[in-house]
């Protein structure tokens, strides 16, 4: 807590300016001696760090999820033009019962709505997927027009789901929500103390010398060997109200928050409880659509 001051005092007769030093020494708060906490400073850049891996991971999110859209609307691509080819299919072999006299000449009407519906349908999965491309290019940093192949095959992964305290060990260390409102509560911990450090009293002392020519202390112009002084300062607080108000005003903040933290720690809970549930349910469902599938397959074999 050491502060230093170099000064410079000029004369307007024309004569050499005064140089002088001071030096101020905190010595005691209340009963113990002072200290400079670097704890706000850590937590600062704590907070920093947490904004810094929550930009990382939003933009990380951001591309899986752009990536994954892709490929189902490669995918739906690829179920429209077989759609729009079944349609075509059907036109012309409607067209083939009508030469024969089998069929309606009106059931051409409606086969020829049906594609000219299915390639205006195609065109905009086109579009869209023009549109989704240059969108995920764009998160990745690149180019928008520059030319790349999507691997549009998703690998067939096995999630293993976690149990409910174990995805609650993982999110108390990880969770970037949590651990700000606990690093705003351990902020609001340090304020809290340096409100009650205001109303303590507080003992420095204070050194200080000028200097006159040729390094010696001066005094009137004359050279002085006792042209120094050291000061011992003891400041008590006697009713200093903005000081009980700063005291006040931090036990609120401080009450603030730990409901904060209260409150993010139960949505933690709840949400981490809804997302393994609603994982389990997915994954029934792919099971299901796999066996689905598999039924398909045998029927057309």
């Amino acid at each position: 807590g050491t502060e230093v001051t170099l000064g410079y005092s000029n004369n307007f007769d024309g004569t050499a300016g005064t140089p002088s030093v001071e030096i101020a020494q905190p010595l005691l708060k209340g009963f113990k001696a002072p200290a400079r906490d670097y704890s706000e400073k850590s937590i600062a850049y704590q907070q920093s760090l947490l904004q810094y891996k929550s930009y990382i991971i939003n933009v990380v999110s951001s591309v899986i999820s752009s990536y994954y859209g892709l490929v189902q609307q490669y995918n739906d691509l690829k179920v429209q033009e077989l759609t729009l080819s079944s349609a075509k299919q059907t036109l012309r072999q409607d067209a083939i019962k009508v030469r024969a006299g089998t069929e309606a000449p009106s059931v051409l009407i409606q086969d020829r709505v049906n594609v000219a519906q299915y390639e205006v349908q195609l065109t905009q999965y086109q579009s869209s997927i023009k549109s989704s491309k240059q969108n995920l290019l764009l998160l990745l940093g690149l180019d928008i027009n520059a030319n790349i192949t999507v691997d549009k095959n998703i690998p067939d992964i096995v999630y293993r789901i976690p149990s409910y305290s174990q995805s609650m060990k993982k999110a108390y260390k990880m969770n970037i929500t949590y651990l700000g409102a606990l690093l705003s509560l351990k902020s609001a911990g340090l304020s809290l103390q340096d409100a009650k450090n205001g109303n303590l009293w507080d003992l420095g002392v204070t050194a200080q010398k000028n200097f006159g020519e040729n390094g010696n202390s001066i005094n009137n112009g004359e050279a002085n060997a006792d042209d120094s002084n050291v000061v011992l300062k003891l400041s008590v607080p006697i009713h200093n109200m903005s000081n009980k108000q700063t005291l006040l005003q931090a036990k609120i903040d401080l009450q603030k928050q730990n409901n904060t933290l209260i409150n993010t720690k139960r949505t933690m809970q709840i949400n981490v409880l809804n997302d393994i549930e609603q994982i389990k349910s997915v994954m029934i469902e792919i099971q299901k659509a796999e066996n689905s599938l598999t039924l398909q397959k045998k029927n057309l074999k």
